[in-house]
């Protein structure tokens, strides 16, 4: 992954679709690829690993929610606590390419810790129809913070309709702590999961989550929690998925029959100074689609 530039916006990390199911065929380690996508599948067993990958750009998003992320990284401004916030989110808009995209006029706003709205309005650029559905899109900004800690969040009305016919409500939550890590502010992890992820039914599947940290922090995921305001109505969807919280793998077996449609993974990837540590340095939102 790389960093992108758009109008002085710099978005730290990339993604792309995976619009088709890509598919291994074990005895001949054979890799079908997403046109839209990049994937290597790596099989060293009966159930393939998936590693998703993908190129950022900055672009553009949605009426009707399709998943996101935050996360942060320390920029150093003398005394102050300096983070510049990037964000990506999915969903369907009409746009025009290039042109700025309200996401349904919501904000990034505290919720512990503070007062503040971080971002009066969580905008992206238009950019291209990425996915089947809608677009994609990026940005970033700096935020100035005083607060030892303090928790954010990002949330509305509306998924994209799910294969069980809802439209859930949404929150994505970050969660800052202020801490010197070999006299450096922390930064959170990142990722660059892909929006969606295609499967077949009647598979098995493990996904590889990449993560990373600028600190070289460890990193663990764990699932979003409901009552701690961070995945809305869609927490804990994904029927029989396992998650491998040190790994940052999931794995979900589609041999019970499911429903044909998407189902949400809400995800709270967080970094930590010490093996032995139970509390985390931060915590960001990752949430993406699984397509059946």
């Amino acid at each position: 992954t790389g960093v992108a530039i758009n109008r002085n916006l710099a978005v730290p990390t990339s993604f792309t679709t995976l619009s088709e199911v890509c598919r291994l065929n074990v005895a001949n380690h054979l890799v079908k690829r997403a046109p839209s996508g990049r994937i290597m599948m790596l099989a060293t067993s009966a159930v393939p690993v998936l590693f998703v990958f993908a190129t950022y750009f900055p672009s553009a998003c949605a009426s009707h929610f399709g998943g996101g992320i935050i996360m942060w990284r320390a920029l150093h401004d003398g005394s102050r606590n300096v983070i510049q916030i990037s964000y990506r989110i999915t969903g369907r808009q009409n746009c025009t390419l290039g042109s700025l995209v309200s996401v349904d006029g919501r904000s990034l706003e505290c919720r512990v810790g503070c007062s503040r709205i971080l971002a009066e309005e969580m905008t992206v650029y238009c950019y291209n129809n990425v996915t089947d559905l809608g677009i994609t899109g990026g940005r970033s900004f700096i935020f100035n913070t005083n607060e030892s800690s303090f928790e954010a969040s990002f949330m509305g009305e509306s998924w994209v309709t799910m294969a069980s016919g809802n439209r859930s409500s949404w929150e994505l939550r970050i969660s800052y702590r202020y801490t010197e890590t070999l006299g450096a502010l922390n930064s959170s992890p990142v990722t660059a999961m892909a929006e969606v992820v295609g499967v077949q039914s009647g598979c098995t599947y493990t996904i590889k989550i990449p993560v990373a940290d600028y600190d070289g922090d460890e990193v663990r995921c764990r699932w979003a929690r409901g009552n701690l305001g961070e995945c809305g109505g869609v927490c804990r969807t994904l029927p029989e998925a396992i998650l491998d919280e040190k790994k940052c793998e999931l794995t979900y077996n589609t041999t019970m029959p499911l429903a044909i449609g998407y189902y949400t993974v809400a995800i709270q990837i967080e970094d930590f100074a010490y093996s032995t540590d139970t509390v985390p340095l931060s915590s960001i939102p990752l949430q993406f689609l699984v397509n059946v």
